[in-house]
C-alpha cells in the first residue's frame, strides 16, 4: 500500500536559554523536515508536511543539541498527530 500522510503539530522549548535545539523528521532514514528551535530562532514551531509514504514505513522524529555545545536547557515539546 502506498500514500501520502499528514503530519502536523507544535514543536517547542520551555527555556529562553541555551542555543538551541533541532527538530527532525525522517521517513525510511530520510529527512523530511529540519527546523531550529530556539537560540536566535523563534522557541516555537508549529508545522505540517504531506510526506509519501509506503506500508510498513518508518516514520522518526529526533531532536538534537543543536549547533552549540550548551545542553543544559535543550528540555523540548514535540507534539505529533498523522492522518491520512
Amino acid at each position: 500500500m502506498e500514500g501520502k500522510i499528514c503530519i502536523t503539530g507544535t514543536i517547542s522549548r520551555g527555556a529562553d536559554r541555551g542555543d538551541g535545539v533541532n527538530a527532525h523528521i525522517l521517513v525510511d532514514g530520510v529527512e523530511v523536515f529540519l527546523k531550529a528551535i530556539g537560540g536566535d530562532q523563534p522557541a516555537k514551531c508549529e508545522y505540517e508536511l504531506v510526506v509519501p509514504v509506503r506500508k510498513g514505513a518508518l516514520v522518526d522524529f529526533a531532536v538534537d543539541p543543536g549547533k552549540g555545545t550548551e545542553t543544559s536547557f535543550d528540555a523540548t515539546s514535540f507534539s505529533i498527530a498523522i492522518s491520512r
